[in-house]
């Protein structure tokens, strides 16, 4: 009989301790990078996006001890020919991104979008007599990887005890 109580006891605590637990989650959303280069296209050539592949979100850091707020961190990156992101540094002040975030939450983004992988961006070059297509399909279409510069903000949220990182499409 105290087997059975210790163990409702402990079934009552463990479920009081999942409600008190606090929940964390990670928000993305593009913008464009300061430095950006733009691409003039030629009537003949279209532009493919980088798509990603994988693209974990970052965790929010365990050790905050900050209240209730929200913060952003800007990750300005370059995604190579293949796909891969050779570069990550943190943007601060653009946007709506804090100018000194906690280094925690910096930290989490860069080390996030590190690991990203992409289907690289490419300039496709339609030979004349050839429609434009926006998937770069057809007959002799030249397709040519190309590097680009991209910028992601991540939203670091805490309401009522609870953390959230979230991911939002960008308005711009």
């Amino acid at each position: 009989m105290n087997a059975c109580r210790s163990l409702a006891s402990g079934l009552v605590i463990a479920a009081l301790a999942g409600c008190a637990s606090t929940e964390r989650a990670v928000g993305k959303r593009m913008i464009l990078p300061p430095s950006a280069a733009r691409m003039t296209l030629e009537d003949r050539q279209a532009f493919l996006m980088a798509v990603p592949i994988e693209a974990p979100l970052p965790t929010y850091p365990q050790d905050d001890a900050r209240g209730d707020g929200m913060t952003e961190v800007c990750v300005e990156f370059i995604v190579g020919e293949q796909g891969a992101v050779t570069e990550a540094t943190p943007a601060y002040g653009v946007d709506s991104c804090a100018a000194q975030p906690h280094p925690a939450f910096v930290a989490a983004a860069v080390d996030a979008v590190r690991r990203w992988t992409f289907f690289g961006a490419a300039v496709c070059e339609f030979p004349e007599g050839v429609e434009r297509t926006a998937d770069c399909s057809g007959e002799d279409v030249v397709v040519r990887p190309v590097a680009i510069r991209l910028m992601y903000a991540f939203s670091f949220e805490r309401r009522g005890g609870k953390a959230r990182v979230g991911a939002r499409p960008s308005d711009d």
